[in-house]
């Protein structure tokens, strides 16, 4: 953020602080050395944090002070967006299948955020002894922008008679 002195007096700042009863997701990102001197016309950089734990508009406004007491604030406007991933199908059924057979299905992943999205690995939680596996994950890692997709296989193998379920992490 830059604070400008527009007046034609040189201005002394002696406090600068973030309103308390608002957002807590902003701070003042270094410790100045006050008092501040700008000459009429002189700027100073204040660099702010911010550091949402919630999606949405958060706000808050930097309480200047000068040398006489004299307030004035700046409100600070911010919109956390955070990525987001839709599998289709949402979840895989491989039904029926024939004991020793492998079944493939094909996953597409989309990010239907608003942000990239990186998919850095994918993996069957079950390990080695899990029936599931992911055919090859190629092209990990990839970063997906808004609306595009990577599809992946996953196959099931089963060795043992009955239901088998499994977890793929992302």
């Amino acid at each position: 953020l830059q604070l400008t002195n527009c007046s034609e007096d040189a201005l002394t700042l002696t406090s600068l602080s973030m309103d308390s009863s608002a957002s807590p997701h902003f701070s003042i990102a270094s410790e100045t050395a006050f008092p501040i001197e700008l000459e009429s016309g002189a700027s100073t950089i204040v660099d702010i944090n911010f550091m949402a734990l919630t999606q949405g508009i958060h706000e808050n406004s930097l309480r200047v002070t000068n040398i006489f007491g004299a307030e004035a604030s700046v409100d600070i406007l911010a919109r956390a967006v955070y990525p987001q991933l839709c599998a289709e199908p949402a979840q895989l059924s491989f039904g029926s299948t024939t004991l020793g057979q492998p079944e493939m299905q094909t996953l597409t992943l989309n990010n239907c955020g608003e942000v990239p999205f990186t998919l850095s690995q994918a993996q069957v939680l079950g390990g080695s002894g899990s029936p599931f596996n992911v055919v090859a994950p190629s092209g990990l890692p990839r970063t997906l922008a808004p609306a595009a997709s990577h599809s992946m296989v996953v196959y099931f193998f089963p060795t043992s008679l009955g239901p088998h379920t499994d977890t793929l992490e992302l």
